[in-house]
């Protein structure tokens, strides 16, 4: 075979590969078909369902309606810092990698600002830039409601648990395979909840989903809770925002991505 038919059979093999196995580029904005969506509205998206917060600068802003998966904010328990916690990592690479290709290119880079704790000064970090992110204690005020008790704490209670509460209740509503998943990690972890420390077995983890699906739960949020080693969230039993936290490591706490999209 002579040399420039191999080198035209190696371009068309290589040719071949990425037109079967790349991931094509995203469509521009001008392709995209234009949505009519409000606030308080359903959209599904990427194999959820999300419901809008708000509506700006032809955008909308998005949480999950359903707590899609549970996750330890740092399996290893080393930072609560948003800029910098595994968590964030795995919103913004494999959970959007889930998105198709018309739908990332709908799902916009969003100014993400993380202050510090409220109420106990903990750091919150840089501020990010995301396509996925968690909401902050301030955000889960302005778009839940807040009665005026993140403004005016008294100096003892850890939580903001008012007359708003119950629209902050979400569901933990997940596959068998995103509980299967769920129940492999929590059964490699040291179950924290267990004053003894010992491991959890797959069984056991299991049982957690089984009790737990479809039940109003707990959730993240990206806010640094009271110490280092803690980050702030929505109490689902009372449908409160627990300001001083819970710890890191516990890979039983849901998760509800929020991010903005073109509209």
């Amino acid at each position: 075979m002579k040399i420039i038919e191999i080198i035209l059979l190696v371009l068309t093999v290589c040719i071949m590969a990425c037109l079967l196995g790349c991931e094509k580029p995203d469509l521009d904005e001008s392709d995209l078909p234009k949505l009519t969506l409000k606030v308080g509205d359903l959209y599904e998206m990427g194999g959820y369902t999300w419901q809008v917060l708000e509506i700006k600068d032809e955008k909308a802003f998005l949480i999950s309606r359903d707590i899609i998966d549970t996750r330890a904010f740092d399996g290893e328990g080393k930072t609560n810092i948003w800029g910098s916690s595994p968590l964030r990592s795995w919103l913004n690479n494999e959970f959007y990698s889930g998105f198709s290709t018309q739908e990332k290119s709908r799902i916009t880079e969003t100014n993400v600002v993380n202050n510090d704790n409220p109420w106990y000064g903990t750091d919150g970090g840089p501020d990010t830039v995301d396509k996925v992110f968690l909401l902050s204690i301030e955000e889960v005020a302005m778009y839940f409601g807040d009665s005026g008790a993140l403004a005016n704490w008294n100096g003892e209670d850890n939580g903001i648990r008012d007359e708003y509460g119950d629209n902050r209740q979400a569901v933990l509503n997940m596959t068998d395979e995103q509980q299967k998943n769920a129940a492999k990690r929590i059964a490699a972890s040291i179950y924290s909840m267990k004053s003894d420390g010992m491991m959890q077995t797959y069984e056991e983890a299991m049982e957690h989903f089984e009790r737990r699906n479809g039940a109003v739960y707990w959730w993240w949020l990206r806010s640094p809770g009271a110490r280092s080693d803690l980050a702030a969230h929505v109490h689902g039993g009372l449908s409160g925002v627990n300001i001083f936290g819970d710890l890191i490591g516990y890979e039983t706490y849901g998760v509800r991505p929020a991010m903005w999209i073109l509209l």
